[in-house]
């Protein structure tokens, strides 16, 4: 018996020993994980924090000026097609208006001069019906206008 538990002891240490070398490894390597993790950096927009700014002027002086510079025109740039944008559609919308009012204010007029100038029953029929596509092609425009700005 007495062998069979110096056995069981000698795995025992082994098994420990094992585990400490395991534990270091993983530990050693956590360390570097946790290492390149805090290098690492990350910003938004088009102006770098100041460290990396001071960085570029150390680099060559007046580059700092230039980078500030470039995102400067570069949000001129886009402002002022943000800007041709709405005024586009502030046109497009006008115009829309313009051509509803315009088309509902004809097939009104149609119908009414199908209505006065026909003899039957079936101009009258016709003209009241190009009169309800004249006013519905007004009501949908202001309708579908105001859907899609929503």
């Amino acid at each position: 018996m007495t062998g069979k538990k110096q056995a069981k002891k000698l795995e025992d240490k082994s098994k420990a020993t094992q585990d400490e070398e395991v534990i270091e490894l993983k530990s050693e390597e956590l360390k570097s994980v946790v290492a390149e993790i805090m290098v690492q950096q990350h910003f938004s927009g088009p102006i770098p924090p100041p460290e990396i700014l001071s960085g570029y002027e150390q680099i060559h002086p007046g580059f700092a000026d230039r980078i500030i510079s470039m995102a400067e025109k570069q949000s001129a740039h886009r402002q002022g097609l943000e800007k041709i944008r709405v005024e586009s559609e502030i046109k497009d919308s006008r115009l829309g208006v313009i051509f509803a009012f315009l088309m509902g204010i004809s097939c009104l007029i149609a119908a009414i001069l199908i209505s006065v100038f026909s003899k039957d029953n079936a101009g009258v029929f016709i003209g009241g019906v190009v009169g309800v596509t004249g006013i519905g092609s007004i009501v949908g425009t202001f309708i579908y206008g105001t859907r899609v700005n929503k």
